[in-house]
């Protein structure tokens, strides 16, 4: 509902969002993979013809994850320059983008890989204020109480 809204309004971020958080949703809520999978390349679909690249690299890399699961063992085909572009320049997508790359390493037993990740995500949140603060609150609240 909230996709067709933003469309019928004109709003593209807007319905990227919620195309966004749908399919994030499939991974949690215990959809079949394969159904996972061609949501992901409709979704990576919209996104490229819209030239929403943000949103685009961390719905790539859950696509990646996605793969991994079902056994295609493969990269994203369409990290083109404009990807690589928002990547050296968004602290934000760059830490999306190594976050997913830890979580995925992680799960995959994948330890050297996931230290290297590591190293990149923490470096990415020490030059980001937005980070510092989540993570210090949440220190706070989960730890102290």
């Amino acid at each position: 509902e909230g996709y067709a809204a933003a469309m019928a309004a004109g709003d593209i971020i807007q319905a990227t969002v919620n195309m966004f958080l749908l399919y994030t949703s499939f991974l949690y809520a215990g959809v079949k993979l394969q159904t996972i999978r061609e949501k992901g390349d409709e979704v990576i679909k919209f996104m490229q013809e819209r030239k929403v690249v943000v949103f685009l690299i961390p719905v790539q890399c859950m696509q990646n994850s996605v793969l991994k699961l079902i056994g295609i063992d493969e990269e994203p085909k369409d990290n083109d320059a404009e990807n690589e572009s928002i990547l050296a320049k968004n602290i934000n997508a760059k830490a999306a983008h190594y976050l997913q790359k830890l979580y995925t390493s992680f799960m995959f037993r994948l330890h050297d890989e996931t230290k290297v990740y590591a190293k990149k995500v923490l470096a990415c949140v020490a030059s980001s204020t937005w980070a510092n603060l989540v993570f210090s609150h949440s220190f706070r609240e989960f730890c102290i109480g």
